[in-house]
């Protein structure tokens, strides 16, 4: 962007330094064998237990995300829709100031039609995810009285369906804050001020992180709509099968 074009992350200027110390951990060499051995064991079991423990909340935690995302699905479905159709309004209205300080430049179009293609792809995708979702798994998510007895009466084809689609919106709604971010980034830029002060020129180097570009946000995201349309036609459990 021409105003500021000699930015740069603050991550830029950060230089960390280690500085050695001496070694001053003292040992005690007096241990029995058995006691080393017996602790040795304990060790073991805790980490055991501790890893069991994590894999049963992991899977917990799984069941009863998938369980409240297809019992609120109305819910989600209609936030998902303003979130995408919302998404490029900030960077049209960036584009006006622009136009209005006569600061435009051709990047700032691209990039304005840019974020109006991710909000409209995103709404469609919310659409097309919402008619892969089968009515009876809706149903059953509404009836069940908890997250663990909605995941067991699942057929192995309803947990796939499950799966692949709280894994599609989730991609989706990361997408669509990336989105969401960016086009705020377009909008603090278009009102920062060229002295570089101001709360606006402080948000613009807050998420200058966000810039749509190949190789930065807009790359991300192309990865999140290539892996969505991968993961809800079933090609991603098929490979993991």
């Amino acid at each position: 962007m021409g105003k500021f074009a000699n930015i740069k992350n603050n991550t830029d200027n950060l230089h960390i330094t280690q500085n050695n110390v001496g070694n001053n951990n003292t040992q005690n060499t007096q241990v029995i064998n058995n006691t080393i051995h017996n602790n040795n064991t304990s060790r073991k079991n805790d980490e055991q237990s501790s890893a069991i423990a994590f894999i049963s909340c992991a899977f917990l935690g799984i069941a009863f995300l998938v369980w409240a995302f297809f019992s609120y699905h109305d819910e989600v479905h209609i936030i998902l829709n303003y979130s995408s159709i919302a998404l490029p309004l900030l960077s049209i209205l960036a584009l006006l100031i622009l136009f209005i300080k006569k600061e435009n430049e051709t990047p700032d179009i691209v990039r304005c039609i840019l974020l109006l293609t991710i909000g409209a792809t995103s709404y469609c995708l919310t659409n097309y995810i919402n008619t892969c979702i089968p009515l009876n798994l809706l149903e059953h998510a509404k009836k069940a009285t908890s997250a663990t007895n909605f995941w067991k009466e699942l057929t192995p084809y309803g947990k796939e369906s499950a799966i692949s689609i709280i894994t599609s919106s989730i991609l989706l709604m990361l997408s669509i804050v990336l989105g969401h971010l960016s086009s705020l980034r377009e909008l603090s830029y278009a009102l920062a001020n060229k002295d570089r002060i101001g709360l606006w020129f402080y948000v613009y180097k807050l998420t200058n992180i966000f810039k749509l570009k190949a190789f930065g946000t807009g790359g991300i995201i192309l990865t999140l709509t290539i892996l969505i349309g991968l993961v809800i036609s079933g090609y991603i459990i098929k490979l993991i099968k």
